[in-house]
């Protein structure tokens, strides 16, 4: 239980680090797109209309968030070797595990223009998700890449 909880922590922590959130809507300069839709997330077509270095911020910001959340996840399950045959715990490792996959191949020496290009990439090849939020397409650019 206290893992789960640790999880959650620490994906509202990137969520909150990710995302635009405000109470009042502060005067943006031009090419800063506003969240709409869910509350504090920005979406792939919000991601694609701000300028590069809006972009740039927001896919370290989104890379980071999900690399602690794999962090996190390893120190837990080596800590307290958290194999658990529970079937309730399942949803949980799937998704641990899925997020896990995204990280396996990304070349640890990736610069963040290298990581910027990959997203853009993705984005502009699928347009049919570009409506998804822009934190799940990040993951999604990661998890299908081929990496060299």
């Amino acid at each position: 239980m206290r893992y789960k909880v640790l999880f959650l922590l620490a994906l509202l922590i990137g969520t909150i680090l990710v995302a635009p959130v405000s109470a009042q809507e502060p005067p943006y300069p031009p090419g800063y797109p506003t969240a709409t839709g869910d509350w504090g997330f920005w979406n792939g077509n919000e991601l694609l209309s701000a300028n590069q270095w809006y972009q740039m911020g927001y896919v370290a910001g989104a890379f980071d968030a999900l690399l602690a959340v794999v962090v996190q996840a390893r120190w837990n399950m080596t800590l307290f070797k958290l194999i658990s045959e529970d079937p309730g715990d399942r949803p949980f490792r799937y998704t641990i595990d899925t997020i896990t996959y995204a990280f396996e191949y990304v070349p640890e020496n990736i610069t963040l223009g290298q990581l910027h290009a990959v997203v853009m990439k993705y984005l502009n090849e699928h347009p049919q998700s570009t409506h998804n939020s822009a934190a799940l397409l990040v993951w999604r650019a990661l998890a299908e890449t081929e990496w060299e």
